[in-house]
């Protein structure tokens, strides 16, 4: 496991790659969730 070092601007806060690859993980279900609700969006829109 390595440490990802955050730049200056933010808190300083060191990173590992566990909590990094979590935490893109989680992003990427979420991400999906909103693509998934927006296609049935689109659809619901063309049939009116």
């Amino acid at each position: 496991t390595g440490i990802c070092m955050a730049d200056e601007e933010s808190d300083d806060e060191e990173v590992s790659y566990d909590e990094l690859a979590a935490s893109y993980k989680e992003l990427c279900i979420s991400s999906e969730k909103v693509c998934k609700a927006l296609e049935k969006q689109k659809k619901i829109t063309a049939q009116l």
